[in-house]
């Protein structure tokens, strides 16, 4: 299993809406949205209606500069009583996430060798060496935000879906 299968979060819910009923909905909002709104409503230019999925694209803006990066992927399938069940993946980082790994080892190893090339001192060296694991802490704390911020997005998704109209 890869990294990023791993990481990615799955949700199910019961919408009390059709599946047409649901993508006009997301289509007529998607038209009328058009000035910037708090954190906790959703902005419906960021979604795209592929088929029978829903997938949005969640980024930082310089108005929201702290809404979390990712995918999130909602799949439509009818269910019985005129409902709709809604199964999400959340993405944390679009799948970049083994790739930010990548760059952060080979920054810091870059880094560790030109400080043993440079210094000669020992506690500069160590310093270095303890370094890492403050950056690994950094980025995974990065990730646990996002992830949670990612799955608070797609919970409120899931209410104005489910009738908040």
């Amino acid at each position: 299993m890869r990294l990023n299968d791993k990481i990615t979060v799955r949700l199910e819910e019961t919408v009390a809406f059709s599946k047409q009923v649901l993508l006009s909905i997301i289509t007529n909002k998607k038209q009328k949205w058009s000035t910037p709104r708090r954190h906790k409503s959703i902005n419906f230019n960021e979604i795209n209606i592929i088929d029978d999925r829903i997938e949005i694209l969640s980024s930082p803006s310089t108005f929201n500069a702290f809404k979390p990066k990712g995918k999130i992927t909602l799949e439509l399938e009818n269910s019985i009583n005129n409902q709709t069940v809604v199964k999400c993946k959340i993405f944390p980082y679009n799948g970049s996430l083994t790739a930010i790994i990548t760059i952060l080892i080979l920054v810091l190893t870059l880094f560790t060798t030109i400080v043993f090339f440079i210094t000669l001192n020992f506690i500069s060296i160590i310093l270095t060496l303890a370094l890492w694991p403050f950056f690994g802490l950094a980025l995974y704390l990065h990730y646990v935000l996002t992830k949670k911020g990612l799955i608070y997005y797609t919970k409120n998704i899931l209410e104005e879906l489910n009738g908040k109209f």
